[in-house]
């Protein structure tokens, strides 16, 4: 498997960026959690549970997607977040009414940061139609309703166009590291083919050069041990001080 290279810097200033604007979408819930605040009762306690409950969540699935490149998620952690984003959103504005309308924003958004782009893109659409129904069964104005569709189906494609932008720059990146290992172990794989060759054709004028040796001993007729200590003998006879053919045993 090959491992996925460090971040580029545009790509590591553009997350650092993502991850700040999703804080400052955060400032969209402030009005609804203030009224919650102001709120005396079990309602008021179950509601603060439930927006601390979904902005942990949210928080989780935004900062986890613009903080790493590998998103190898399983099923379970890909399709919860968004599922539990959602049901909160309608718990939430069913119970205090139109102005938690926002939280479907962010639920939209937690299906375009945790799910694949085709089934991110069905949820973005569903969250809107789940957001239009709830508005309807509170009697909320049409046009009204028409906003929150355009703002939920708009943030969502816009951070879904960003998710697949960074998602394509790492799948770039993976694919320039594949080629450079493929690039070193043809090199490798080259080198290790001129050194065979290299080594077949020494071995093959080694045992070539034997192979003359041993005609050219056969042909002479005396083995190699023997050809030696002739050698020598020759060579003491040709010493300093002695002349060729002046053998001592043959002068007396």
């Amino acid at each position: 498997m090959t491992a996925v290279p460090e971040h580029s810097r545009g790509e590591l200033i553009g997350r650092r960026i993502m991850q700040l604007v999703g804080l400052l979408w955060l400032g969209m819930l402030i009005t609804p959690v203030e009224e919650l605040t102001h709120g005396a009762g079990a309602a008021s306690v179950i509601g603060l549970a439930g927006v601390a409950a979904f902005l942990a969540i949210y928080v989780w699935a935004w900062f986890r997607r613009f903080a790493q490149a590998d998103q190898n998620l399983d099923r379970l952690r890909q399709w919860a977040p968004f599922g539990a984003l959602l049901s909160l959103s309608t718990a939430v504005s069913l119970g205090f009414g139109p102005d938690w309308y926002p939280f479907f924003i962010f639920a939209a958004v937690g299906a375009t940061v945790t799910l694949p782009i085709w089934a991110a893109v069905s949820c973005v659409a569903g969250t809107t139609a789940v957001a239009s129904v709830v508005g309807v069964a509170q009697h909320t104005p049409l046009q009204g309703i028409g906003l929150s569709a355009l703002t939920i189906s708009s943030v969502g494609a816009g951070v879904l166009m960003v998710s697949y932008v960074l998602g394509t720059a790492r799948e770039l990146r993976v694919t320039h590291a594949e080629l450079a290992r493929l690039a070193v172990a043809n090199e490798r794989l080259r080198f290790a083919r001129d050194l065979h060759d290299l080594l077949g054709h020494s071995l093959s004028l080694i045992a070539l050069k034997a192979d003359l040796v041993e005609q050219l001993r056969s042909r002479a007729r005396i083995s190699l041990p023997e050809a030696g200590m002739a050698a020598w003998w020759n060579g003491r006879r040709k010493g300093p001080g002695r002349e060729a053919g002046s053998d001592p045993a043959v002068a007396e």
